[in-house]
């Protein structure tokens, strides 16, 4: 059941991520889109505070009860560590949503979309260490089900980096590129731009590519950890360690096949091309990824065999 909800989550995940980069402002990064929910809040706040005693007391409130909120998640049973972070987060909101409200008592140069994403980035950094810590003081070596679960979130989060990187992050620049070669080039007719065109969507294509297959071996990863969860000697779980080690053959295959096509496709093309900024791209995290995730199949799979010794001497 998991992993059919699991599925739904990527089904439904990467065209929400292409709609929201499609939806960023010109500047094609979607890192912007950080600052979104916190400057739509000031807003919001600050509409409320101007239109009235009423309003003002209104905002006050809805300010507050925002600010205060990551206090809802403090728990006894939680260690001081977490708690305090949760208390750092609020003291954090609390200045981020005043500026957000009041933007004009921010420093001048922070007065942007850049600025404000950086503000909101703060906020989403407290709750980030707040969860990495969470899942870390949770796992010991006796609590294999907690451990079994921090992989799982670790392998989900890995996952949705890759297809962020290569489908959002991927897109944006493809887009502030095209904007940006077609600004500088404005003399030159589409038939000559068509080449330098052709080549951007290629390079966002293979770095679509790269990122799915990638997302695609940690998606599959997740499958095996439940089945070791289960069972780690079981069929099952051999056979999805099989798929991984066979996923992780063709993908480093495309990858480094795709780049050598690009790399050397900026020199051979280089006179059709208007863009000369060339850039060696080497998908080192994206290899490391896949050769990791070979090694680890190979590894369950020689202890596997070793079991199945073990039992013929019983």
């Amino acid at each position: 059941m998991k992993s059919k909800r699991l599925t739904w989550l990527w089904i439904l995940g990467v065209p929400l991520i292409i709609g929201l980069v499609a939806a960023s402002p010109e500047q094609g990064n979607v890192l912007l889109l950080l600052a979104v929910p916190f400057t739509a809040a000031g807003n919001i706040l600050r509409e409320l505070s101007l239109s009235g005693t009423a309003g003002n007391w209104v905002a006050i409130g809805l300010y507050v009860a925002v600010c205060i909120s990551p206090l809802l998640l403090i728990r006894k049973s939680d260690s001081s560590r977490e708690n305090l972070l949760l208390v750092l987060a609020t003291a954090v909101l609390f200045r981020v949503m005043w500026l957000m409200v009041n933007p004009d008592m921010m420093p001048y140069t922070m007065r942007n979309e850049v600025g404000k994403s950086i503000y909101a980035g703060a906020v989403y950094s407290v709750f980030v260490t707040w969860g990495v810590t969470k899942l870390m003081l949770k796992t010991d070596l006796n609590a294999s089900e907690k451990i079994y679960q921090a992989l799982r979130t670790f392998l989900l989060a890995c996952a949705a980096l890759f297809l962020i990187d290569g489908v959002g992050l991927g897109l944006s620049s493809f887009r502030a590129d095209l904007n940006g070669m077609t600004a500088a080039n404005t003399m030159l007719s589409d038939s000559e731009l068509l080449p330098s065109i052709m080549f951007l969507a290629g390079a966002f294509t293979f770095r679509v590519a790269e990122s799915i297959l990638v997302a695609g071996i940690l998606f599959i990863a997740y499958r095996l950890v439940l089945e070791l969860e289960a069972d780690p000697y079981s069929q099952h779980c051999h056979d999805i360690s099989c798929s991984i080690f066979l996923w992780s053959r063709r993908t480093i295959r495309v990858v480094a096949a795709s780049n050598l096509a690009m790399n050397l496709g900026q020199v051979l093309f280089a006179g059709y091309l208007v863009n000369v900024d060339f850039q060696l791209r080497l998908p080192v995290l994206s290899l490391a990824v896949t050769f990791g995730m070979m090694a680890l199949t190979r590894l369950l799979d020689q202890g596997k065999a070793l079991k199945e010794d073990n039992e013929l001497f019983v």
